[in-house]
């Protein structure tokens, strides 16, 4: 009892974090590198490069590489109701600001990004990608 499984090659396995672990990481995250781009740039951030602006939106790279695990270009086909046709729409309701046609303008609600992810990965499971 409270042995770690082991894997075939007998390595420890490592345990999954829950998605609400891991968003709060990936915010964690964009906040330390914005203050350390604030602390290494006099102070000064401009919302543009900001990875998390002050009203709460994270770009959307972030969350593509950090929780989807894709480049943002292609993570962003989800939120863009332009590729409806080719992928499923899974943005309703969830707070998304910017050009959906540029993925590098793209930003969602800090508070909106589990349910995003969390559709995502039900999605990618209904298809067996994961």
């Amino acid at each position: 009892m409270g042995e770690i499984p082991k894997t075939e090659e007998g390595q420890e396995e490592v345990q999954e974090k829950d998605l609400h672990t891991r968003v709060l990481e990936a915010l964690e995250k964009a906040k330390e590198n914005d203050d350390w781009h604030r602390k290494n740039r006099g102070g000064e951030l401009p919302e543009i490069f900001a990875e998390i602006d002050q009203e709460g939106f994270v770009k959307f790279g972030v969350i593509s590489h950090d929780l989807l695990g894709k480049q943002s270009q292609y993570g962003s086909r989800y939120i863009n109701k332009n590729f409806s046709d080719e992928y499923p729409y899974l943005g309703d309701g969830i707070g998304i600001k910017g050009n959906p046609d540029d993925y590098h303008e793209v930003r969602v609600y800090k508070d909106d990004i589990e349910e995003f992810v969390r559709r995502y990965e039900e999605y990618m499971k209904s298809i067996g990608a994961i």
